[in-house]
């Protein structure tokens, strides 16, 4: 008992120590845990974001059991504040996400699966940021759940990763950019890898080089095999020295495509290097520039072409006799003049003549220079104008063309041309001079018929002289130029022929000639339009040509053209130039003096008219002398020809034979000469006594016997050998019975009509045959001529019966004689009481048939 007391006290005192000891490591266990929840704490207090615990109870009701200090930055609220209610923290949820946050939280306690989300917190109005949490759900006794998890601020990652977004946006833009501005600028983009020596190419660079994609070799002998030989050298040399710094890669060149079209390069490129310097990647851009170098090649040879223009038009006015010369608006100084202009104020006014001088230092006298600033305000305030001035000094007369020189649409100066023509207002005033004297003339023109002759001759020639050196005055100074291609566009008008025309450049540049300043017919019936066609197709044809033109205000004006074409490279015809002169006035000039001159006969014959009442003796003197005056006429426009040929062959062969040392042969050929062309001149002087004759009315038949089997016979027999040399032949045709053969008629005048009719059948027959005879039909005696001949146009058939005319006189004078044969026909035939019947075709020949009345010898 004692030893079970003793064991119960001693186990009472183990079981205290025991407690005394539980209760020591329960204290000491105690007091861990405070430490390990204080570390867990403050660990959970100095992490970035919060820790914590959220509880979602059954009813729906939740709180936060614990959050670290951190949550204060998440949601803007305390551990203390949520503890008992989380309610707070999802106010300050963004709307736009409260119902997801949710969502998600509700499907993890379902299905116990990790919470995690990213949404937007407002801690303020000011200030939103964004939250990623996760945690881990747990399901406790109560049916409640519990989630351990963590929060953290993610405002700064979602900005990176907007601005990630915002970047590559940016980046594709770029890009997009760049390949557009590449596409459309046509830049050939390439990479060449200078270690592997392989190369990439954009699909631009395959058609600059004109390489098929599939055949490309992806290595540098690419590009060096396209190179143009001239230029492979120096672009391989430019290349090493841009890979080895040397200097940038920036190189123009030509490449040659397979099928041997050649285009010019402009490349340019950047090279990489590695860290040691050493290149190991080139990357630049080609672009196609051959248009651009065309261009340039075209402004270079205009500017020669412009180079070469002033040069010849320099020379050409200095080459000139006329004046030319120009002064600015500042007191009219001079700014330029030829080598005329100086010879004239040296000889006539003794100045020596210097850029810059004005008219007061041209001119000296007062009355002078004061005349000439006159007419330099008189351009300036009216517009180009022209005026005649007579020197007070001489005699001479100046022929003056004021112009306003603009540029930029402003004036900047006055060109002038001054012309001579103290010849011509002379010849004016003897032409004046010879009008008023008119009647006495007419009066005496029969006696003086030769000197007449040559005095109209020499005036003549002297006007025609005149005029052209006054046409050439006008082609020198005032002109329109114009430049118009194959298809009639107009491409170029010079500013004199802007403002003649009436229009500014933009309104006519571009358009057709044709609508603008040409019309398709002209006030003659002409057709221009067809004209036109050709002319900007075969400009050399129409060298010098002249036409009615159209200005923009409807007024219509006769221009005088000079045409050349202009050719590319290959000779090919691209446009025409056309330099274009007035000639209007002119051309009214000329209608008017026929007007007058018409108006001028109308009076003579007036005039006459009261003589021949006043005294008969007198209208058959008259008559005479006008019908002599027109003889004279006739011989000014048509028999000079015919008069000088035989007389100068004369003159000459007849010096020649005179010389001793002309061989026999030489002085045979000689005489024969001299003979034909006395045999030559004496037919025009009997055609000439013979028209005389028509003229005067000296025309009484002389009626005989004439035997026509005798008359065809000596016609044969006389021109049989002229025939047979010429290789034609001639024969008689139709005659009448030997019966009838007796007829009474004047021999001379049908030897005349037969005579002329064979002349000209023999002269206008180049081959074939000739054919003349006679017969009886209606009591008429037929004699006919049929030849093979070049034959008569329609329009010339009434013609070839007037004075002087031959058919082919518009072509040339291939053909000897005075144009008065047919004349002399005519008349005779009347004089017969006969008529001519005439049938021909041209190129084919003509049979002329005179119908007489016959009359047989009883």
């Amino acid at each position: 008992m004692k030893h079970i007391n003793d064991i119960s006290n001693k186990s009472r005192e183990e079981l205290i120590e025991l407690v005394n000891l539980l209760n020591d490591k329960s204290a000491k266990l105690e007091d861990y845990n405070k430490e390990a929840l204080k570390r867990y704490e403050l660990i959970g207090d100095h992490i970035p974001g919060a820790i914590y615990q959220y509880r979602l109870y059954s009813n729906g009701t939740s709180c936060f059991p614990y959050c670290s200090i951190g949550i204060k930055n998440i949601y803007g609220v305390t551990p203390e504040e949520v503890l008992n209610d989380a309610t707070p923290v999802f106010k300050v949820i963004h709307p736009e996400d409260l119902e997801r946050v949710n969502k998600l939280i509700f499907e993890s306690a379902s299905n116990l699966t990790v919470w995690r989300d990213t949404y937007r917190v407002n801690l303020s109005e000011e200030k939103t940021i964004w939250v990623e949490g996760f945690a881990t759900p747990q399901k406790l006794d109560d049916g409640s759940i519990l989630w351990h998890g963590y929060l953290h601020d993610f405002t700064q990652i979602i900005n990176y990763q907007q601005e990630l977004i915002n970047t590559k946006k940016i980046a594709e833009a770029n890009e997009f950019r760049l390949k557009l501005a590449i596409d459309s600028g046509g830049f050939g983009v390439w990479d060449w890898s200078v270690k592997e020596n392989t190369m990439l190419w954009n699909k631009r660079m395959y058609e600059l080089y004109g390489i098929d994609e599939s055949l490309f070799t992806n290595n540098l002998d690419v590009w060096t095999n396209g190179l143009h030989p001239d230029d492979k050298d120096r672009a391989l040399d430019d290349c090493n020295s841009a890979l080895f710094g040397n200097k940038e890669f920036d190189l123009t060149f030509r490449v040659v495509h397979p099928d041997g079209k050649i285009l010019f390069l402009k490349a340019n490129g950047v090279v990489i290097k590695d860290h040691n310097d050493d290149p190991v990647r080139m990357i630049g851009i080609n672009r196609d520039i051959t248009e651009s170098i065309q261009a340039e090649n075209e402004i270079k040879k205009r500017e020669n072409l412009l180079r070469e223009s002033k040069i010849l038009l320099q020379s050409i006015i200095d080459s000139t006799e006329d004046l030319v010369w120009s002064v600015d608006l500042n007191n009219f100084e001079l700014l330029s003049y030829n080598k005329a202009f100086i010879r004239f104020f040296s000889k006539i006014l003794g100045v020596d003549v210097k850029i810059g001088m004005t008219p007061t230092e041209l001119l000296k006298r007062k009355e002078l220079y004061d005349l000439w600033y006159g007419f330099y305000d008189n351009a300036i305030n009216n517009g180009n104008f022209i005026k005649e001035y007579k020197l007070s000094t001489t005699d001479m007369y100046l022929l003056l063309n004021f112009n306003l020189l603009i540029k930029d649409e402003k004036i900047f100066g006055i060109s002038v041309f001054g012309k001579d023509i103290t010849d011509i207002k002379r010849k004016e005033k003897e032409l004046l001079d010879y009008q008023e004297n008119l009647e006495l003339m007419v009066d005496e023109r029969t006696l003086a018929l030769t000197e007449e002759i040559k005095l109209r001759k020499t005036i003549e020639k002297e006007l025609s002289d005149s005029e052209k050196r006054y046409r050439d005055l006008v082609d020198k100074s005032t002109s329109i130029v114009l430049e118009w291609d194959t298809s009639g566009e107009i491409v170029f008008l010079n500013r004199y022929g802007l403002e003649f025309f009436g229009y500014k450049e933009k309104e006519i540049i571009g358009k057709n000639v044709l609508g603008t300043i040409v019309e398709a017919f002209d006030e003659t019936g002409e057709d221009l339009e067809s004209k036109m066609k050709i002319v900007q197709k075969q400009p050399e044809n129409f060298y010098s040509s002249e036409n009615q033109n159209i200005k923009k205000s409807g007024e219509k004006v006769w221009i005088a053209w000079t045409n050349k074409r202009i050719n590319n490279e290959k000779g090919e015809l691209i446009k025409t130039l056309s330099v274009g002169l007035d000639r209007t006035k002119q051309h009214d000039m000329e209608k008017a003096l026929i007007q007058y001159q018409n108006k001028l006969e109308e009076m003579v014959e007036a005039r006459t008219t009261e003589l021949s009442e006043t005294n008969k003796e007198l209208i058959i003197s008259k008559e005479k002398a006008e019908q002599s005056d027109r003889l004279k006429s006739a011989f000014l426009k048509n028999m000079s020809h015919e008069i000088r040929t035989p007389i100068s062959g004369i003159i000459g062969f007849v010096e020649l034979l005179s010389q001793s040392e002309v061989s026999d042969d030489e002085r045979k050929y000689y005489s024969e000469i001299v003979n034909k062309s006395s045999e030559r001149l004496m037919n025009t002087i009997n055609d000439i006594i013979e028209i005389s004759k028509i003229e005067s009315g000296d025309m009484s038949a002389k009626l005989q016997e004439v035997d026509l089997h005798e008359l065809m016979a000596f016609y044969y027999d006389f021109f049989n050998p002229q025939a047979t040399r010429a290789g034609i032949k001639l024969f008689i045709g139709k005659q009448v019975e030997t019966r009838d053969s007796l007829i009474i008629s004047d021999r001379q005048k049908i030897d005349g009509i037969m005579m002329n009719l064979l002349k000209n059948a023999l002269k206008f027959t180049m081959e074939g045959y000739i054919e003349f005879g006679n017969y009886i039909e209606n009591d008429f005696i037929n004699f006919y001529v049929k030849d093979t001949g070049i034959g008569i146009p329609e329009d010339k058939k009434e013609d070839i019966f007037n004075c002087f005319v031959q058919v082919n006189i518009e072509l040339n004078r291939h053909y000897e004689g005075s144009g008065i044969g047919l004349s002399i026909v005519k008349a005779y035939v009347k004089s017969l009481n006969g008529e001519i019947n005439l049938e021909s075709e041209l190129g084919k020949g003509s049979i002329f048939t005179i119908s007489i009345p016959y009359m047989p010898c009883l």
